[in-house]
């Protein structure tokens, strides 16, 4: 089984999981919704005749729990619903970073003379820019995913021992990674530079790379460009 289909395959377990546990969650809530909606007609079922007042006050005040039981769901699920919104909204806001970050790289990628704006060259003399201009929306795209926990660290490895088998991704990494700095790291997205960082110096250990750099073919002006989906 490939790479890839060990990754969907855990994806579609995690995401079957989550629908488990949110539907036995409300599942819950309408079992306490249907058992205090209900409660007040099954004790007065109980008293139809000889109704002791006394009584019945005391079942009335012990069925006050219930009822704030009740609303305390209600707003949990009130609260739930303003966080996910919340979420929402800022994954919207994060979304349209990475549009316009991904459309700058594409323009780039496209036409190799805007590359001069981005400040000195991005890769050695020999090698044509767009290839690193590439080699880092590879990595780029797997931060998205890794922050929206997408990825999780087992996965993440894989494809990074996968990506550090060929030249070019280390020599873009070698150049504009941080792989120097062995500073602790904790934050999640701090986490993804460490992990690439660990990749990339355990695939210099293990000897040269499987695929040397290919200069690009004379003539060929254009990169193709990724999907607009990534």
């Amino acid at each position: 089984m490939s790479a890839r289909k060990v990754i969907d395959l855990d994806r579609s377990v995690r995401l079957l999981a989550r629908l488990l546990q949110i539907a036995a969650l409300l599942s819950g809530l309408v079992a306490v919704f249907c058992v205090v909606a209900l409660s007040p007609k099954l004790i007065s079922s109980m008293y139809e005749d000889n109704r002791d007042w006394n009584r019945l006050g005391d079942i009335g005040q012990a069925y006050g729990p219930a009822s704030a039981l009740l609303s305390t769901a209600a707003l949990i699920v009130v609260a739930a619903s303003l966080a996910v919104q919340r979420k929402n909204f800022q994954r919207a806001l994060r979304g349209e970073y990475r549009r316009l970050n991904r459309d700058t790289v594409l323009l780039s990628m496209a036409e190799p003379a805007y590359a001069q704006c981005w400040g000195p060259r991005f890769a050695p003399p020999h090698v044509d820019e767009r290839l690193f201009f590439y080699a880092g929306f590879v990595v780029l795209n797997w931060s998205f995913s890794w922050e929206d926990r997408i990825l999780n660290e087992p996965e993440l490895r894989t494809l990074l021992r996968t990506y550090f088998d060929s030249e070019v991704p280390r020599m873009y990494w070698e150049r504009h990674g941080d792989w120097h700095d062995p500073k602790r790291r904790w934050p999640r997205r701090e986490r993804f530079r460490a992990i690439v960082n660990e990749e990339y110096l355990r695939a210099i250990k293990n000897g040269p790379p499987a695929r040397a750099y290919e200069p690009m073919a004379p003539g060929r002006t254009r990169l193709a460009t990724p999907r607009d989906d990534w």
